[in-house]
């Protein structure tokens, strides 16, 4: 399914939704744009071939300071994301070359779970304890040594250069939109949506900013994350050998409370659906 972004959405907000997503092709097209036309329905049925990646489309003429801040001058062009970071582009409507792209964004999203320019924040360091509470962007994965090297901002007011630290996946929360639900102790807030800003491990609590400003603190199955949305699953019982692996939400289950994932594995054709709780992942 290919969603239509809000008319006149920021660059700012535009980031934060690719955020949200592991691996996004982006379709800037406008209504007047005859190849637009003609190959939207080649675009809607390649969404449904391509879990792994979420499909967005802009529309230059609500959006013009977007597609210009992107530098987007024909259509449609076709842009391909991880996280926020700008992977490949293509202009013009070729269905070859747009299936070339999807082929890369697959690569993609079968590589490290959290993509390069994932914003994040960092908790639960002991020998660096110094570090906990900030937040960074991801540079890089080292697989041999399974750590991702995050790039944090030089302290205020010190002209030096940022700082670049080596942590575990464990150590990592990403920083995305995501939506209440079911809170016991903050009801008033239940139903709306918010940017998650930390996660304390020791709690097992996120922090939320709400759009209002308000910061509060909910535990994770008062919170309910993106399709899409690169996960670490815990405290299973019954499938415990899955614990510590990462996984892609499929779909949410609303009235069980419950997502539909599939665990991360190099060969796509042997990534198993698990369902579980809200409670037993995080971000």
């Amino acid at each position: 399914m290919v969603k239509e972004v809000e008319s006149r959405m920021s660059l700012a907000e535009f980031r934060i939704e690719l955020e949200s997503h592991p691996v996004t092709l982006v379709d800037f097209f406008a209504e007047w744009c005859g190849p637009c036309k003609q190959i939207a329905p080649v675009v809607e049925q390649l969404s449904k071939q391509n879990p792994n990646v979420t499909f967005l489309k802009v529309n230059v003429d609500e959006c013009q300071e977007l597609s210009q801040s992107l530098g987007v001058t024909a259509m449609p062009t076709f842009v391909l994301f991880a996280r926020a970071k700008e992977i490949t582009r293509l202009a013009g409507a070729n269905p070859a070359k747009l299936k070339e792209i999807l082929q890369k964004a697959s690569s993609y999203a079968a590589s490290a779970p959290l993509a390069d320019g994932t914003r994040v924040t960092i908790h639960g360091l002991q020998n660096a304890a110094q570090h906990n509470g900030k937040a960074g962007r991801v540079v890089s994965f080292d697989s041999g040594a399974g750590r991702y090297t995050v790039q944090l901002p030089a302290p205020k007011g010190e002209a030096t250069e940022p700082v670049t630290i080596a942590v575990r996946p464990a150590n990592l929360s990403q920083v995305l939109t995501v939506e209440l639900t079911g809170a016991s102790d903050n009801v008033e807030y239940n139903g709306q949506s918010g940017i998650t800003m930390g996660y304390d491990s020791e709690k097992e609590r996120y922090t939320v900013q709400l759009k209002n400003g308000d910061t509060v603190s909910v535990k994770r199955e008062s919170v309910i994350v993106p399709v899409h949305t690169s996960v670490l699953i815990m405290g299973l019982t019954g499938a415990a050998q899955h614990n510590g692996k990462w996984a892609t939400v499929v779909s949410v289950d609303r009235e069980a409370r419950r997502y539909e994932v599939r665990l991360l594995a190099p060969d796509s054709a042997q990534q198993p659906h698990l369902r579980v709780k809200w409670e037993n992942v995080r971000v």
